[in-house]
């Protein structure tokens, strides 16, 4: 049971260091409990991956952070995911993150609109 006991409180000490364990490694970062802290690890994670990041992407995440994040406690949680987590977290099942351009809509899933049916009382017209 202290063995146990021991393990939890040693893995907490660990986590709000900011240590990570990831698999058969050790990452060492600073969790900030912040969103430009939260944003600045989201997208060192999509770069990690070799997408190109900008200002913008850097903007438009703080900006949308606030409306997503409700304590220093969740933003903490947030930046103790690994990266693949991360980003399947902001982005879900669209792939698209803030700044991110939406895809044509030549390209997406959705039908394409339907024709308007004619406002109720008129009258068809005869051709």
């Amino acid at each position: 049971m202290h063995l146990t006991c021991a393990a939890v409180v040693s893995l907490c000490m660990l986590i709000s260091a900011g240590c990570i364990w990831r698999g058969a490694e050790i990452e060492y970062r600073k969790l900030t409990g912040n969103c430009q802290g939260a944003c600045n690890y989201y997208l060192s994670c999509k770069e990690s991956r070799g997408e190109q990041i900008s200002e913008r992407h850097h903007q438009l995440c703080e900006y949308e952070c606030g409306d997503v994040f409700s304590s220093s406690e969740s933003l903490l949680a947030f930046e103790s995911l690994s990266c693949e987590d991360a980003i399947g977290f902001v982005e879900g099942d669209s792939g698209r993150g803030p700044g991110d351009p939406a895809p044509p809509a030549a390209l997406s899933n959705s039908p394409p609109p339907r024709a308007s049916s004619p406002p109720p009382g008129a009258t068809p017209r005869s051709e």
